[in-house]
């Protein structure tokens, strides 16, 4: 996502942009205690199971808020995901923008020092929006769409769009926060975060298919943080347990966030059995000493 190199799309949204500064009624008097119920928060590196995670979550009795604010499927990202990617279009520009602030984004992540004095309420709406509508393009979402969601909302006050726009339980699906975690636990103290891994030979070739950068490296990042943290409110699935398990992948997260199980038997519809074919969970000898420790601790605290 970038800028658009088209200046009549250019023109559109700097129009769009004006149109919504004329017309922001964005209101910050909510305080994170006032929100009721925290988001659980699905994780973990890109092209590694999050998408189908969260679809089962959905399934169960999660509400992933106004399906016209969930970023549609176009292009290769369609063919990737044709049903899209229940991503939330205000918490995935919300990602994007702190990556712009941290000279970062998801296939060079921020380390921890450059996000430390980050805060989210401390986000100039004006800046946000401009970003947003202009900085970078994202055609997943139409212009008025983003209008209509940013007059009113805004990272200074995303408690009140949660409270105003989506059921609890709610659900955020968004791999970049697994390199930012700790940012959003800040800010939502209450938030629970399942973080969706996947067998690294698996996860770095599917990955390929987004970026040429994906690598052990990059893997071990994505997780790296989330491993250290005691934090209890952190869970680890494995999408290798989904697809070889279904039934029993599902029913831990049934037990985990006391859900519905009246959408199980379409959820196990959902996992393609081609998918387990010739998927293993054995660790490789060529790998980096610190990626075979590291795969073999989310291994043991999987919860499926």
């Amino acid at each position: 996502m970038k800028r658009s190199n088209n200046i009549f799309h250019h023109l559109i949204n700097l129009c769009t942009y004006r149109l919504t500064r004329m017309r922001s009624n964005i209101r910050t008097e909510r305080k994170s205690a006032d929100l009721a119920h925290a988001p659980l928060f699905v994780t973990g590196m890109f092209r590694s199971g999050t998408t189908i995670t969260a679809k089962i979550l959905i399934e169960n009795g999660f509400d992933p808020g106004p399906t016209n604010h969930l970023l549609q499927g176009l292009g290769k990202r369609k063919e990737n995901n044709p049903d899209g990617f229940f991503e939330n279009y205000l918490f995935m520009d919300l990602s994007l923008y702190i990556f712009s602030k941290s000279n970062s984004w998801g296939d060079r992540p921020p380390n921890e020092e450059m996000l430390e004095n980050f805060h989210i309420d401390s986000i100039p709406d004006k800046d946000f929006q401009r970003f947003s509508i202009v900085d970078i393009h994202d055609d997943r979402i139409p212009n008025k769409l983003k209008m209509d969601v940013l007059r009113k909302y805004c990272p200074s006050n995303i408690h009140d769009y949660l409270a105003q726009e989506f059921h609890f339980p709610f659900v955020i699906k968004n791999p970049h926060l697994a390199v930012m975690h700790k940012l959003f636990a800040n800010h939502f103290p209450n938030a629970k975060f399942l973080v969706v891994f996947r067998h690294p030979e698996t996860a770095i070739a599917s990955a390929k298919k987004i970026t040429p950068h994906a690598d052990y490296a990059l893997y071990i990042d994505y997780y790296k943080n989330l491993l250290a943290d005691e934090n209890p409110n952190i869970t680890f699935f494995s999408f290798e347990n989904l697809v070889t398990q279904p039934e029993k992948s599902i029913d831990a997260l049934i037990r985990k966030y006391d859900l519905k199980n009246d959408g199980k038997e379409k959820s196990v519809k959902l996992i393609d059995k081609k998918r387990a074919e010739g998927v293993n969970t054995e660790i490789v000898s060529s790998w980096p000493l610190d990626l075979k420790v590291m795969y073999s601790e989310l291994l043991e605290r999987a919860i499926n």
